[in-house]
């Protein structure tokens, strides 16, 4: 549909990869956001350490078992509970956002033409968690 240059990895040192150059290089910076189940208000998924109070956490001595700590209030997201089909794209930079990648919308809510240039940020750490929790063990 438009020309495109499609680039993918993983990330490496901080200041020196290749592919957070390209990403940077873009004035809109894509990530997808789901709304919370519980409360409503919309975030990505982002992991969570003992010092931060949302993201992923895996029950104490459990790490087959996991669910997401809203960022907004608290409240505990099972994956099951997650319905992408309400989530959108939303730059960082700008607000604009977009559910499709074809129709693109600004912070207000008003459909605008499609960027020239976009990086969407996709993570795909969500498919993999349980691996992360039983293989640190």
């Amino acid at each position: 549909m438009w020309p495109k240059s499609i680039r993918g990895s993983t990330p490496k040192i901080k200041g020196t990869c290749q592919i957070e150059k390209a990403a940077n290089e873009s004035a809109h910076f894509m990530r997808f956001y789901v709304p919370c189940p519980h409360c409503g208000e919309a975030q990505y998924l982002k992991f969570g350490d003992e010092s931060t109070p949302f993201g992923l956490k895996w029950e104490k001595d459990s790490p087959k078992v996991f669910s997401t700590l809203c960022e907004h209030h608290g409240c505990v997201i099972h994956q099951s509970e997650l319905d992408q089909s309400n989530g959108r794209w939303i730059c960082e930079n700008t607000g604009m956002w977009t559910r499709d990648g074809l129709t693109f919308f600004s912070a207000r809510g008003d459909e605008i033409p499609p960027p020239r240039s976009i990086t969407f940020h996709v993570w795909t750490g969500v498919q993999s968690v349980y691996h992360l929790g039983t293989d640190s063990l």
